[in-house]
């Protein structure tokens, strides 16, 4: 039996000591903030703080020591001193820590992750000078979520120091959460075009539409070589033929490369500017006529000469003939030569026939 009951104490021990203490064995302690109930005082009800001796500061009652007791004895100890004062004749106290508020705490795209101590007043504003966002924060969707699990969403970039509306008052245990900013969706067009950089993608956008929509291919942008830049794969297309084409998807890269040097052909004889004519991918003979100021009057347009570059013989074009749609134009190369020739001058009948006449009566007997 003597056994029994040792070992009866040994079990009772390892339990008391396994569980701890019960939430009314919570120790008062110096500096710690108690609320105290009296129910036939009420005066006396509110918030103290522990002195760092361990004493709580009543009214009509002075100090009395409870540091060190838990919150049932620092109740008793406090209703006893009232009676012992003749304060009143009978006291019912009750003492209970007050824990400290949660913090606030914050995370997401910040330099510093961490928490605040909750206090009264506190705002997001602060919260934000601590966190430090980072550029890819949006400020625009800052989420708070509470204690309690309740979302909401406060565009912070809308606050500029004055619009309390956009810096809320936060609550114990919040937590403020920075988002990442999420990017458009987008392509780039670079390169020898009008107005490189980003354009609005949407679904089933083409090659040939987001060059268009980025102005076009400059005259100095080589249309043979345009290449698209897909997580880190690069094809590279030749949009001078005419079927070329390609389905673009988000944060695809266009480069439109320029051509690796000027190239020219030569407009010469009878046309307004006669000269260089900066060459480009399919250039024809009437546009280069035309950027050559156009024909003169005196222009034969059914007989210009186009000499290619290294050729030996000249081919005769009938311009006329092209610039009423009765025949295609004809596409140049490099280096090519167009020249202009002048009108052969018209012979004058009346002319012809004095001429005939005055032979006849000269050498006609």
């Amino acid at each position: 039996m003597m056994k029994i009951a040792a070992l009866l104490l040994m079990l009772l021990a390892f339990v008391a000591g396994a569980f701890p203490a019960s939430a009314q064995d919570k120790i008062v302690k110096a500096g710690d903030k108690v609320k105290l109930t009296c129910e036939e005082e009420p005066s006396l009800n509110r918030e103290y703080t522990i002195t760092k001796d361990g004493y709580i500061l009543l009214s009509f009652v002075g100090a009395i020591q409870i540091g060190g007791n838990t919150e049932q004895s620092a109740s008793d100890k406090v209703a006893a001193e009232l009676v012992k004062q003749k304060i009143l004749s009978k006291a019912t106290v009750t003492i209970r820590l007050v824990l400290p508020d949660a913090p606030v705490k914050f995370a997401g795209a910040v330099v510093n992750v961490g928490e605040l101590p909750f206090k009264e007043g506190l705002r997001l504003v602060e919260v934000v000078r601590i966190a430090q966002p980072t550029e890819v924060a949006d400020l625009e969707r800052v989420e708070i979520t509470s204690a309690t699990g309740d979302k909401v969403v406060v565009n912070f970039a809308q606050f500029q120091g004055i619009r309390d509306e956009y810096n809320p008052a936060l609550r114990p245990g919040d937590i403020v959460m920075f988002l990442i900013k999420e990017k458009p969706k987008e392509v780039f067009v670079l390169g020898a075009v009008g107005n490189p950089g980003a354009q609005p993608w949407t679904e089933g956008l083409t090659l040939r539409q987001a060059i268009d929509r980025a102005g076009g291919v400059g005259t100095q942008g080589d249309k043979t070589r345009v290449s698209i830049e897909r997580e880190g794969k690069i094809v590279v297309y030749d949009l001078s033929i005419a079927s070329a084409d390609a389905v673009l998807v988000d944060q695809d890269r266009i480069m439109i490369e320029v051509v690796r040097e000027r190239r020219f052909v030569f407009v010469d004889g009878q046309v307004k500017r006669p000269g260089s004519v900066e060459f480009a991918q399919g250039k024809t003979i009437s546009q280069a006529i035309n950027e050559a100021g156009g024909p003169l009057g005196s222009a034969a347009m059914n007989r210009v000469k186009l000499v290619r570059k290294n050729a030996v013989t000249e081919e005769s074009v009938n311009v006329d003939r092209i610039n009423q749609g009765f025949a295609p134009d004809m596409p140049l190369l490099p280096g090519d030569n167009i020249i202009v020739p002048k009108k052969s001058p018209k012979l004058d009948p009346l002319k012809i026939g004095a001429g005939v006449l005055l032979m006849f009566l000269l050498f006609g007997r």
